[in-house]
């Protein structure tokens, strides 16, 4: 859109190498202001920081992203100036304007016209944009989400405007897929002269073979949100053979024929795994310290783990840090909710209007979904705080639905 692509070019206008934000940040201060929000800058040491927020209560809804860029290197090797937005073949070319500052522009002039299409939204909206992204990454997001933290303020969810698409725009969505862990090591050898090598232990030697295992190790195993293990599917097309012109009832009368004949009958039969589930304490995932098979006792009140195998973690995600969130033993989804099965059948009838043309028919549909009413659970609840519901599955997928429908086939 036209003030999409303005808004884009003045900030891909703003030299905001990290961590300078270039005069980004009051640019769209300036802007979020006219629409209602209330802007804050949370800077910390170099880093440059903005957070505004329009509305009150939950859910907190906030769109983010960053407005440095990385150096662009020797700007005689650039076709056009990297600072200077400027449209060729289609494409708009300057520093940032893939990663991410063209983003940042789609979500303020999004938000523009969320506000004044619903002035009276329920929840917060809220923007975190930062100049420290490209570089160390300390004091950027981090110093925002701190200050936040001190508040009690809580985001109930977040939509991070990196591009992720891959070969069209829009094409794929990440859901927050990344983190990391970090740690030094220190390898101790044992020096000794040239001429007895037996004698020493080369430190280089010695550690080759540990980064070859941890090189190795697939550390982002897990299961996804999507994730159905084993999935049957059965589906057939058959015309019945009754009617005029069939096997059988071949010279049937008209009107019988309209009434029993000429049907085609359809079915598909889906079996499969349960949807994978996760075991919560406080949103984030628990210790496991015990069988979670259910006990004896506990199948009988139709519970499907045991409470006993839990706890809250214990273990913080930064060990000095007294406000880190805590990390627990347990996998993500490793749990799966209960196998599902699908029978979905219909029947459909042509009647040729040949009046108006040979090729015009009304097709005559029954569709009935779920046809043995079968009660599909999903997952029991996950989270370990709630004393009446944890470990049982209330939930239920859709019940037998018929419906009849008229279709036009020309």
């Amino acid at each position: 859109m036209p003030d999409t692509l303005e808004l884009a070019k003045t900030l891909i206008a703003c030299r905001s190498i990290t961590p300078d934000d270039g005069g980004c940040l009051d640019v769209i201060a300036a802007r979020l202001a006219k629409a209602g929000f209330a802007c804050e800058r949370i800077d910390r040491g170099q880093a440059r920081n903005l957070w505004a927020v329009r509305g009150v209560g939950a859910p907190l809804v906030c769109l983010a992203g960053h407005i440095d860029v990385v150096p662009p290197g020797a700007v005689d090797r650039w076709t056009s100036d990297p600072f200077t937005p400027t449209e060729r073949d289609g494409c708009l070319f300057g520093r940032g304007a893939a990663d991410m500052k063209t983003s940042v522009a789609a979500l303020i002039t999004a938000a523009e016209r969320f506000v004044a299409a619903r002035p009276g939204h329920r929840g917060a909206l809220a923007f975190t944009f930062t100049s420290d992204e490209e570089g160390a990454g300390v004091d950027g997001t981090a110093a925002v989400v701190e200050a936040l933290r001190s508040r009690g303020v809580t985001i109930d969810a977040c939509l991070l405007g990196e591009p992720t698409s891959s070969a069209l725009l829009g094409d794929l969505m990440k859901n927050g897929r990344r983190g990391s862990l970090n740690g030094v090591l220190t390898v101790r050898g044992v020096q000794s002269h040239i001429a007895y090598p037996e004698k020493g232990r080369n430190p280089v030697h010695m550690v080759l073979p540990a980064l070859a295992e941890l090189a190795s190790m697939e550390l982002d195993r897990g299961n996804a949100d999507t994730d159905v293990r084993h999935r049957f599917t059965f589906s057939n097309v058959y015309d019945l053979p009754i009617g005029r012109g069939r096997r059988w009832g071949t010279d049937m009368p008209k009107a019988l024929d309209v009434a029993i004949g000429g049907f085609q009958f359809n079915n598909i039969v889906t079996w499969q795994s349960g949807p994978v589930f996760n075991v919560t304490c406080n949103g984030g995932r628990v210790d496991l310290i015990g069988d979670p098979n259910p006990t004896a006792a506990q199948e009988d009140q139709e519970l499907e783990l045991n409470r006993a195998a839990f706890r809250c973690a214990q273990t913080r995600i930064f060990p000095t840090d007294p406000s880190s969130p805590h990390i627990g033993t347990l996998g993500r989804n490793v749990f799966r909710g209960r196998p599902q099965f699908y029978w979905d059948t219909s029947l459909f009838k042509n009647f040729p209007i040949t009046a108006i043309s040979e090729a015009f028919n009304v097709q005559f549909r029954f569709s009935a979904y779920n046809v043995l009413n079968r009660v599909n659970r999903s997952f029991p609840n996950g989270d370990i705080n709630n004393a009446n519901d944890f470990a049982r599955d209330i939930s239920e997928q859709r019940r037998r639905q018929m419906e009849f429908s008229l279709k036009l086939i020309f």
